[in-house]
């Protein structure tokens, strides 16, 4: 009886292994790194990080998010050098290195623009002699490698690249998920959709490209990236979560603007590339590696 018993056990116990579906591969690699490439320019390829930048105050602590839709919202007015919280929305250059700009740690709020200039002078970019200023060259990020050096910004040619540049025309567009989550879908430069899931490269609109989050997570699964509307903060204001994104370059304009890498006005159904946003003003960092 005893061993009739066991060998029904061992027979239940086989069959449910079989039955559980293996755990998919993550599309990132241990440093949060997109294994899938998007090109940049003719010649250069880049991995994306895994979520939006983050910073913690009172612990110096910076991070990628954990979701590529996760925003910190409203928890952005909250910002000071001593905040417990969570912030992803930055003004331009404030990656805690001292450059020489009178404003240049993530917690700035002076809406002066003259104070987010490397070396006093609006010419410098974040690259150079001011690369620290960069966010991911000069900062570890703990779910992002660890160490300094590893990330960077792009430049505002290359994040126009990336959303229209040759083989990338047909590669991103506007996207919704869950219903709760907008932003711009950008796809790999070698993409296949998941079965049964279509893409449409539409600029304009939330009809083509909707998603539940099980089909959000196949999307990524199969290499896509999700650049969220985080909105943006102004001072110690924060506004236009879900319906605003603006992500930095590391390029200088003039002396009152930056390059935004992208600029996506949801309630107005428009895209821009490479616009000219104040420095002053606090918007979203998504970094890459270089292939």
């Amino acid at each position: 009886m005893l061993l009739l018993l066991a060998a029904v056990l061992a027979t239940t116990f086989s069959c449910g292994k079989d039955n559980v579906e293996p755990v998919p591969e993550s599309p990132f690699d241990r440093n949060g790194a997109s294994k899938a490439l998007f090109s940049v320019a003719a010649d250069r390829q880049v991995h994306i990080s895994r979520g939006n930048l983050q910073y913690q105050a009172s612990t110096g602590t910076w991070r990628f998010a954990e979701k590529q839709y996760e925003v910190m919202g409203w928890g952005n007015q909250n910002v000071s050098s001593s905040n417990e919280g969570w912030i992803d929305c930055f003004c331009w250059g404030t990656s805690g290195w001292e450059s020489g700009a009178n404003a240049y740690q993530p917690w700035a709020v002076s809406t002066d623009d003259a104070d987010y200039q490397p070396g006093g002078s609006w010419e410098n970019g974040l690259q150079g002699n001011y690369a620290n200023a960069d966010w991911g060259v000069y900062n570890a990020i703990v779910n992002g490698g660890n160490q300094a050096g590893m990330w960077r910004t792009l430049k505002n040619t290359e994040w126009a690249y990336l959303l229209g540049g040759n083989n990338r025309v047909d590669k991103w567009g506007r996207a919704t998920i869950d219903g709760r989550y907008k932003g711009i879908l950008l796809l790999p430069d070698e993409w296949t959709a998941p079965d049964g899931i279509s893409f449409t490269p539409a600029l304009v609109g939330f009809t083509s490209n909707v998603y539940t989050l099980e089909q959000w997570e196949r999307m990524e699964a199969a290499g896509a990236i999700f650049l969220p509307a985080a909105g943006y903060r102004h001072g110690r204001l924060y506004d236009y979560k879900n319906s605003h994104g603006i992500y930095w370059s590391v390029s200088p304009y003039n002396a009152s603007y930056a390059d935004c890498a992208i600029s996506f006005l949801f309630t107005e159904n428009e895209l821009h590339g490479s616009a000219a946003v104040n420095r002053s003003f606090a918007l979203s960092v998504r970094l890459v590696q270089d292939k």
